[in-house]
């Protein structure tokens, strides 16, 4: 009689633990099948220039066709940073104003250069057949710096105002410009990407 019982106990533990296993195998297969925008963005791109890689003039000429197709986005979100795990990566504080009347140089006294990256140190791999990265930048008030963990990954959103460039619409709290433009290079015969350094406005984060 208690044979009876056991076995029945057995066969209903099997189901549900085969039920549980092929559920989670078709979350993961609907999460693999979901192509990320990046991947779509330079996908296309890529096959729009199918001599990109010849020589290190194509490369550049890639590059700058790349810049401007995103400075397209200018004023707007761009859709292929959304969703990806960014890793923060560091904090740079604006100095405090010496002055006690408003200054432009120091319009940004007490806020903070938020850093983040994606790359290889996110562990998201967008395609086999080539590498991307980018970085990027924004200033953000305490309030908001106070909530970010260093090395944590991290989905953003916010506007995309350009490229960090020398024209001075982007100042580090050192009081320096420097630029980050699009680059492409070829690594071990496939092509490795750079986006650039984004710089951001109004931005939103939550933790990955």
């Amino acid at each position: 009689m208690k044979k009876s019982i056991f076995i029945p106990a057995i066969s209903l533990f099997i189901i549900i633990l085969l039920s549980s296993c092929t559920s989670d195998n078709k979350k993961i297969q609907q999460q693999a099948q979901q192509t990320p925008p990046l991947k779509e963005f330079l996908d296309s791109f890529i096959a729009q220039n199918e001599n990109l890689m010849n020589n290190n003039v194509t490369m550049n000429d890639g590059a700058n066709a790349l810049m401007t197709q995103l400075q397209e986005s200018i004023g707007d979100t761009l859709p292929f940073v959304i969703n990806l795990p960014l890793q923060f990566e560091m904090l740079l504080e604006y100095p405090k104003s010496p002055f006690e009347f408003e200054s432009d140089a120091f319009k940004n006294a007490g806020k903070y250069v938020a850093k983040f990256s994606f790359g290889s140190n996110c562990n998201y791999k967008i395609s086999d057949d080539y590498t991307t990265t980018f970085q990027i930048f924004t200033i953000i008030d305490k309030e908001l710096a106070l909530q970010l963990i260093e090395n944590k990954l991290y989905h953003i959103n916010g506007v995309f105002k350009d490229f960090a460039n020398t024209n001075g619409s982007f100042v580090l709290p050192s009081g320096k410009c420097f630029e980050g433009f699009p680059k492409i290079n070829s690594i071990d015969s496939k092509p490795y990407i750079d986006l650039g350094t984004l710089i951001i406005e109004d931005i939103s984060f939550k933790q990955v």
